[in-house]
C-alpha cells in the first residue's frame, strides 16, 4: 500500500515532463513559422538546452545571412558586397557577391 504515493508522484512528474516537451514543440513550431532573427533568439534564450537548439542556431545564422545579403544587394556597390563577404566568406551568397564585385570592376572605365 505504501507504493501508491510513489506511483502517483511518478505519474505526476511524467505528465509534467510531457507537458513541458509539448510546450517546447509548440513554441518551436511558432518560431519556425515566424522565421525571424528575434524569434530564434527568443527560443534560444527560453530553451538553452532545448531539443531544437541546433536547428535554431542554424536557422538563425541563415536568416541573418539572408538579411545581410538583402542589404548588400540593395546597395549594389562593391563596398556593400565586400562588407557582406567579411561577415559571410563561406555563405551561400558569397560566390554571387564575388561575381558582382568583379562585374562592377569590369564595367568601370579604366583610369586614364
Amino acid at each position: 500500500m505504501q507504493r501508491t504515493p510513489w506511483i502517483a508522484t511518478g505519474l505526476c512528474l511524467l505528465s509534467l515532463g510531457l507537458a513541458g516537451c509539448h510546450r517546447e514543440q509548440s513554441d518551436w513550431a511558432k518560431v519556425r513559422a515566424t522565421n525571424t532573427v528575434q524569434s530564434y533568439e527568443q527560443y534560444l534564450a527560453k530553451y538553452p538546452n532545448g531539443s531544437f537548439v541546433a536547428q535554431a542556431e542554424a536557422r538563425l545564422a541563415q536568416v541573418e545571412e539572408d538579411q545581410d545579403w538583402q542589404k548588400a544587394s540593395a546597395t549594389n556597390t562593391p563596398e556593400g558586397y565586400q562588407a557582406f563577404l567579411r561577415q559571410h566568406p563561406q555563405g551561400k551568397w558569397a560566390e554571387e557577391a564575388r561575381i558582382r564585385i568583379e562585374n562592377v570592376a569590369l564595367a568601370s572605365p579604366p583610369n586614364a
